[in-house]
């Protein structure tokens, strides 16, 4: 069409109770594949995975996909990742890698509790709303 105007794709709404729920389910699901998984070391290596990322499920909702929470996770993970290597065979003792878990539940209780202040920013950015211009010019000589 010859003169159609191209218009900005609308963004959608972001619920920041749904947020809140993805940051929730994302936290929830991997920790249960990890309990669950405490005899398999394959599922609970994969519900640990999960869970360094899926907690931040409700800011990617909202369009955040990096967040602080994120790398407290990720810092804990590589803590405790490198603590379990260093022990070998045997069972290891809770304090080798129990601050790397601190890091890891304290991400993901972080982006949990800013979920839902994300989708509110998502909401907020970028809106276009009409503006009233005065019709008057400023003359300087």
């Amino acid at each position: 069409m010859l003169g159609a105007k191209a218009s900005a794709p609308e963004r959608k709404y972001r619920d920041p109770n749904t947020a809140t729920t993805l940051a929730v389910l994302g936290t929830a699901l991997p920790a249960a594949l990890v309990v669950i998984g405490s005899d398999s070391p394959g599922l609970a290596v994969s519900g640990l995975a999960a869970f360094t990322l899926a907690p931040s499920l409700g800011h990617w909702y909202a369009g955040r996909y990096m967040t602080f929470g994120m790398g407290l996770r990720l810092a804990g993970a590589g803590i405790t990742f490198l603590a379990l290597s260093s022990i070998g065979d045997e069972a290891p003792p809770p304090q080798v890698f129990a601050p790397g878990l601190v890091l890891m539940g304290a991400g993901a209780l972080l982006d949990i509790a800013m979920a839902g202040s994300a989708a509110r920013d998502y909401n907020t950015r970028f809106r276009l709303a009409p503006t009233v211009l005065n019709d008057c010019l400023l003359y300087t000589s």
